[in-house]
Parts: structure tokens; sequence; C-alpha cells
């Protein structure tokens, strides 16, 4: 019987002597989560975090903005108007005529376009992009990223759109000019792509005067419609630029 208690007490002082230690790490554990959470409260935990992140993002463009405005005499376009009347024709004699304009303000500019495709019927969308960052604004090209919607008005439906454009200048006096754009206007309810546009236009100058400039244009316009439907079109027209 002593034998056996002692037997006991031994097992008893092992296993005090394994979980000790353990208790001690979880312990020591909890004490650095402690430690943590102090030193996150005081700096940006949970929601100051993301609005540290937000706000030094925020000052960051409002920096490049003010950058952007400031490079006015040697960027004209960091703040212009442009005014786009465009024209294009596709197969089966249609017409494809597209009125647009976008507003330019250092890294912000908005786009507003409404076209429509007549052939044995009309086929009429408007296309906003809303807000468009001009995510580089140099001499040489510009670089915009920009969201909006697009609005059709056959069944009157309205769905979110995408753009991605670079404008490329290649030359000091800007006598030419290409543009390239891509659009993807997006059905998130049936998880379909309604539209997907690819647009590219070279561009010679034939208006020069003070701050109106014009440039007549030439391109073409590939649409894809519910990832069905092929559109061609070859576009003309003209740009002027209002610095």
């Amino acid at each position: 019987m002593k034998r056996l208690g002692q037997t006991l007490l031994l097992a008893l002082l092992t296993i005090f002597l394994h979980i000790s230690p353990a208790q001690a790490q979880v312990e020591e554990i909890k004490e650095g989560l402690e430690g943590v959470g102090e030193t996150l409260s005081g700096g940006g935990s949970g929601i100051n975090f993301v609005f540290d992140i937000f706000l030094d993002f925020f000052l960051f463009g409002y920096d490049y903005h003010i950058h952007q405005l400031n490079r006015k005499p040697e960027i004209p376009e960091v703040i212009s108007l442009e005014l786009m009347p465009h024209i294009g024709f596709g197969k089966n004699a249609s017409i494809f005529i597209a009125p647009r304009v976008r507003g330019n303000w250092g890294l912000l500019s908005t786009d507003f376009r409404y076209s429509r495709l007549a052939a044995d019927g009309n086929l009429a969308t408007l296309d906003w992009q809303i807000l468009n960052l001009n995510v580089v604004n140099e001499k040489a090209a510009t670089l915009r990223i920009g969201t909006g919607f697009m609005h059709e008005y056959y069944l009157g439906s309205t769905f979110n759109e995408h753009l991605f454009g670079l404008d490329i200048r290649w030359d000091k006096e800007r006598r030419i000019k290409s543009t390239v754009e891509f659009r993807i206007a997006r059905d998130y309810g049936d998880f379909i792509t309604r539209r997907t546009e690819f647009n590219a236009r070279l561009n010679y100058k034939v208006i020069d005067l003070g701050r109106i400039h014009g440039h007549l244009n030439a391109g073409f316009i590939y649409q894809r419609w519910n990832e069905q439907t092929n559109v061609w079109i070859v576009q003309s027209g003209m740009n002027f630029n209002l610095f």
C-alpha cells in the first residue's frame, strides 16, 4: 500500500512538472497578445488601422494631384476639355455614331459617351466613366484607369463598366498621337460580360489655334456582346482639345 502511494505521488509530480512549463508558455503567449493589443490600440488596430491606410493613400493621391496641376505649363493636357465627335462604319451598311466628351483635372478625369449602332435596327448605349484616374501624366503619355457604368436602352439595363486607356504623344508639338482603350461591362447578376470593347485610333493635328487644338483621327473598334456576338467598326472623326 505504501509502495502504491509512493508510485501515485511520483506520477502526479511527473505530470505537474510537464504541465507547469506548458501553463507558463500559455501565459507568455497571452501576455504577448496583450502587449500586441496595447501596441496596436495606440497605433492602428481594427478600424483605426484601415483608416490609416486610406488616409495615407488619400494623402499620396492628393500630393500627386497637386504635383500634376503644377505641371500644367509643360503638360497642357493636365487641365483640359476634350470633345470627340466620332463616326464609324461596319458590315451590312451599319453606322456607328459616338459623340463623346472628357474633362481632365490633374489626377482626376471623367468621360461621357453616347453611342448608337444602326443597321437592321438600333442599339444605343450611354457610357459614363464617372471617375478616371490619370495614374501616369507625362509629356509623352497619359495612362488612365476608370470605372462607371454602361446603360443600354434596348432593355433599359445598366451595368458596371471599367476602362483602361493609354494616350501616346509621339512628338513635342503633339502633331501625332495614338490612343488605345479597353472597356469591359460586367453583369454581376448573371455572371456574364455584357460588352467588351477594344478601341484604337491614330490622331494627326490639323488645327492649332492657341489653346484650341484639333486632330483628325482614324482607327477601328472591336466589340463583343454577351460573350457571343462580334462587331467590327472602322472609325474616323475629330478630337478637339481645349487647354
